[in-house]
């Protein structure tokens, strides 16, 4: 009896571990797709707005799917719903300026940008509750910032005095702030998921599905207010930088926005399974792949500073999350001593490649 009951214990966790692995890899995968169609979509239809208003309706699709199938609950008037508002209008503009990005600046230095999260959470909840950050996080920060500034003084140079960069840069920069204002929005929002009596706190895959659908009414409504300032101030067609991807398959236009739901939900889900310091080391891992498989399928060429500067930003978002778990004095020691090594490496690769100085 004690036998079969250790099996079925063992048979449950092996279980628990491939669904975490099939969610991982459907979040990884999911997620490259989405900006590897980003880019073909703006070739078909080089409107952002557009293409942001098709992700979202597919958004509101996947919720009445959901909806139908009893995979999520109905509405219910509360505090949360106000709440939940709120969290989808953080969404909407992290999601518009994070698409915008993706339009100007490569996949890889999108997602290089990206690392610079942490730092907006860190304001966020300093701001919000007076927690300072750790040391070990301080410097784990510091690499982080320090491998943005090698990369992006490199595609500076190789973009030139180009405005695109800079802007793409600067609607990078606010999508991590709203992206990351959403995510403290939903800790309190999910905070007592678990409490059978909090019948009106959503589940996870609840919540990403509400804000979705919430957040498609405010992308129509910017979507008709640049119609109407088209219609008064007509323009010139505009032209995708990447029209040589103009004889892509129209079904992008469908995939992109699959894509984007789906590494949404399997996100979530992973959340769901695992604790908040795995997945955002899991995130870190995530960029990675994204950052080294888009820049080799979308045939970008990565120079050795640049590279360098990639790594070590993901390396100092990974340990950033890592720190979180620390728990003696002797481990924060260790972490700081090579954390601050890993910061002379990046000073060196900047010394040596002259990726700081003057282009």
């Amino acid at each position: 009896r004690v036998a079969s009951r250790d099996f079925k214990r063992s048979r449950t966790h092996a279980m628990d571990n491939f669904r975490l692995a099939m969610l991982t890899a459907l979040w990884y995968a999911a997620s490259l797709l989405f900006n590897l169609g980003m880019k073909r979509s703006h070739a078909l239809i080089p409107d952002v707005l557009v293409l942001t208003t098709l992700q979202f309706c597919v958004g509101a699709v996947a919720l009445g799917v959901a909806w139908a199938f009893d995979a999520v609950r109905g509405p219910e008037f509360s505090r949360q719903n106000a709440l939940m508002c709120w969290s989808a209008l953080l969404f909407f503009g992290g999601t518009l300026c994070t698409n915008i990005s993706l339009t100007l600046l490569s996949v890889s230095f999108a997602h290089v940008v990206k690392t610079l999260e942490p730092f907006f959470t860190v304001a966020i909840v300093y701001a919000w509750e007076r927690t300072p950050p750790s040391c070990t996080s301080v410097l784990a920060l510091a690499l982080t910032a320090a491998g943005v500034l090698v990369a992006t003084s490199v595609q500076r140079k190789s973009a030139g005095k180009d405005s695109a960069f800079s802007a793409g840069l600067a609607v990078a920069l606010l999508a991590n702030l709203f992206l990351q204002l959403r995510n403290v929005l939903n800790k309190r929002l999910m905070k007592g998921a678990d409490d059978e009596a909090a019948e009106s706190t959503p589940r996870p895959l609840e919540l990403m599905l509400y804000t979705l659908a919430l957040g498609l009414p405010l992308q129509l409504a910017v979507h008709a207010g640049a119609d109407v300032v088209n219609a008064l101030e007509p323009a010139p067609p505009a032209v995708s930088r990447y029209a040589h991807y103009g004889d892509a398959h129209p079904l992008w236009l469908l995939v992109t926005p699959l894509a984007f739901v789906a590494y949404q939900a399997a996100s979530i889900l992973v959340l769901a399974q695992v604790d908040p310091v795995m997945h955002a080391v899991l995130n870190a891992c995530k960029r990675m792949v994204v950052i080294g498989l888009g820049a080799a399928l979308m045939r970008e060429v990565l120079s050795v500073g640049y590279a360098a500067g990639a790594a070590f930003a993901v390396a100092g978002v990974a340990a950033y999350s890592l720190a979180k778990g620390l728990n003696t004095g002797a481990a924060h020691t260790r972490a700081q001593l090579v954390l601050s090594v890993a910061l002379f490496g990046v000073a060196a690769v900047a010394a040596s490649g002259g990726v700081l100085g003057p282009p």
